[in-house]
Parts: C-alpha cells; structure tokens; sequence
C-alpha cells in the first residue's frame, strides 16, 4: 500500500470516491462537534427524507414510527454485537467497511440504496466492519431539504440537516481523509 497526502490527490470524481480513505488526526478534530443540533421533539423530522447512521437510532426511530429511508447499520451499539435485524419491508445491501476507513464499495453501496430510496424503496445497508464514517457519504447523498440522524452516546440522537453546500461540506472534510492507494507490482 502507498500513502500519499490528501491535499494531492483528488479523492472524488463524478460522486464516486476515487480511494479508499483512511481517518486522521485532523479528521478527528475537525469532526469533534456533532455536525448537527439534538432531536428534542420526533415532530421536527416527521415527513422529510430521513436517513439514520447506527443500529440503535435506526431501531429507536423505527419503534417510533419513523422509517428512515436509508438506514446504516452494522450489528453493533457501542461496539458491542446486537445481531443484525433489518427492517421489515426493507430492500438490504451489504458492504465491507473495516473501523476507521471509508471504503470505495461502502460508498458505491450508499450511492445505489440512495438511488433506491429515492425511487420510493426502503433500504438497510448492512455493513462488515464499522458504520462510524458513513455518516459522510449519507451526508453526501441525502438530498436538499432532507435529513439524517446518528446517534451520540450519552447524549441523544442528532439530526443533520442537508442544504445545497452540505456535498460542498462533504467534499472539504474528505481531503482531511489519507487515501490508500493499493499498488502491485508484477515480475
């Protein structure tokens, strides 16, 4: 694997991610703050299109009788294993994505549960690895006047909203991300 520094190297290209991404310390810190305000009253999200990042918030939000249209699963509530559960009526896709990364096939399988979703469907994207970093290309793709929410332990769930400069948002806060570029060499 080569390494080379973001701020080099494009990492989108026509909404797809050219790399996988590896989190840093920049990341870190400049995603610190949630990105959004805390849900007070399920009435401020009712009827828009809703996304959810994370198993607790989904299953919370569905009990409520809110269906996210795209939810982000990966078995887990605070890194422990709850068991995967999709929803009923839910189309599902999986995808691999190891703790810290955000990989190619995790954003191609968002990009096409977005596709999916906008069409009328439900879908669960049930994720092998973590789901942590996928709040950014759920940001990416939620549309204008639409909304997703993740959970912040011992908090409560936040809800972000989505504008026309949130892809924009999106894009600036990738390039804190190192690529990974797999390289092989032939004899």
């Amino acid at each position: 694997m080569l390494k080379m520094t973001a701020e080099s190297q494009k990492v989108l290209d026509d909404d797809e991610l050219l790399f996988d991404l590896r989190a840093t310390r920049r990341l870190a810190e400049a995603v610190r703050r949630p990105r959004g305000s805390l849900i007070r009253d399920l009435k401020e999200i009712a009827g828009v299109f809703l996304s959810s990042v994370g198993d607790y918030v989904t299953w919370w939000l569905i009990r409520e009788g809110i269906r996210p249209r795209v939810a982000v699963i990966d078995g887990k509530v605070e890194r422990r294993n709850v068991g995967v559960r999709i929803p009923e009526g839910y189309i599902a896709y999986r995808c691999r994505n190891p703790a810290g990364l955000i990989t190619r096939e995790a954003w191609r399988t968002i990009k096409e549960a977005f596709k999916q979703a906008l069409s009328g469907k439900h879908v669960c994207v049930v994720v092998d690895g973590e789901e942590d970093l996928l709040g950014f290309p759920v940001s990416y793709f939620t549309p204008p006047g639409g909304a997703w929410v993740y959970g912040q332990p011992g908090v409560g769930a936040v809800v972000v909203w989505v504008d026309e400069g949130r892809r924009e948002v999106v894009r600036r806060l990738l390039v804190l991300f190192e690529p990974i570029i797999c390289s092989s060499t032939s004899s």
